[in-house]
């Protein structure tokens, strides 16, 4: 059966880690949907013009998130380590760690109830939550315009 809108599921997992190209940005969380299409713009732009050999889906990367301001970063998973020489994009590693990962299907405005789901599962577990959270977006709005499709990986990292 197809998923209902904000339809998830959590589990625990190990991430076998991953390299990536991003471009960061920090903005107030009302701009954060208009900005980040621009930041994916200009890093599938640049991925394509050096012939990059992506992995797919494309990831969001959270560093901080409160109600005045967001630090995050896009990025595009590829599979070897790189030599980045461009001021705008970054080269990044995630290691391998315990991860909690949450399922999601629904609009990416409806991702701040997983989120808290992922927090309430963190308190009810005695978990501990690593630096950074990421998203990893497995559908394409671009093609599927049916919002409750849409397929988003939550990743938290376990201490």
């Amino acid at each position: 059966t197809p998923p209902t809108p904000n339809d998830f599921y959590i589990e625990e997992s190990h991430f076998d880690g991953m390299y990536y190209i991003g471009i960061g940005d920090t903005c107030m969380p009302s701009l954060m949907s208009s900005r980040m299409g621009l930041k994916f713009g200009e890093l599938y732009q640049f991925a394509g013009s050096n012939n990059f050999d992506m992995m797919v889906p494309p990831i969001a990367v959270y560093y901080e998130f409160t109600d005045e301001q967001v630090i995050y970063e896009v990025g595009l998973p590829v599979e070897t380590p790189l030599d980045m020489d461009d001021p705008q994009i970054n080269f990044r590693v995630v290691e391998e760690c315990d991860v909690v990962i949450a399922h999601f299907y629904g609009s990416y405005d409806s991702l701040h109830i997983a989120h808290s789901r992922v927090d309430e599962w963190f308190l009810n577990n005695n978990k501990e939550k690593g630096e950074i959270v990421w998203e990893e977006y497995l559908s394409d709005p671009m093609n599927d315009k049916d919002t409750a499709n849409w397929y988003t990986k939550l990743y938290y990292p376990v201490k």
